[in-house]
């Protein structure tokens, strides 16, 4: 063997080392990165299509309810509450009875938000509650007409306190009766 054919033999192998490190390590590294890639986008199109599924669902529910369903409960739970002809409502009901009110107010509208360390589950966890509060001087037969009179009432009005004490006179009572309405309340996204 020639030393010429040793010295090019020893430098085909440090040309095919070289080529190894420059090339083929880079070009393999660059193909496990575009592999990683590809499967962190196949995990988030699984997981997108879970959800589009679970929305499919949802949506099927939505759209099997009737459309007399429906307006009954927007008729019953609106999205919103117009307190202004809530207590027009109110102060009407109780003048086709006979009775001027003494005081009507309105307080702000609170939202019950849930409680996860609470086993007990609240009907009206995510509902915003309007309390209306009416203070009248009226006889028994008045009130039971008024009460009458806001069960059959369009939307929802719910008795939350009712508080009677007999007047200076006998066939006269004071009374101190809480109204609630009720509407979807907005839920509100904030960014973590």
């Amino acid at each position: 063997m020639s030393k010429l054919s040793l010295f090019s033999l020893l430098g085909m192998i440090i040309v095919a080392c070289t080529i190894g490190v420059m090339y083929i390590k880079p070009t393999v590294a660059d193909i496990r990165a575009i592999e990683d890639t590809t499967s962190l986008h196949r995990d988030e199109i699984l997981k997108v299509s879970e959800v589009n599924e679970n929305l499919s669902r949802k949506l099927i529910t939505l759209e099997a309810i009737s459309p007399a369903d429906n307006q009954a409960l927007e008729k019953y739970l609106p999205d919103s509450v117009d307190e202004v002809a809530v207590m027009k409502d109110i102060s009407t009901i109780f003048s086709s009875v006979g009775v001027s009110l003494d005081g009507l107010t309105y307080t702000l509208p609170t939202v019950k938000n849930n409680n996860a360390d609470s086993d007990i589950v609240d009907p009206y966890q995510g509902l915003a509650q309007y309390d209306f509060i009416i203070t009248a001087t009226l006889d028994s037969q008045q009130l039971l007409r008024a009460l009458n009179a806001i069960e059959v009432n369009e939307y929802l009005l719910q008795v939350t306190n009712l508080k009677i004490n007999p007047a200076e006179t006998t066939a006269v009572l004071k009374v101190s009766l809480v109204l609630t309405a009720f509407s979807r309340a907005e839920v509100v996204v904030t960014k973590e």
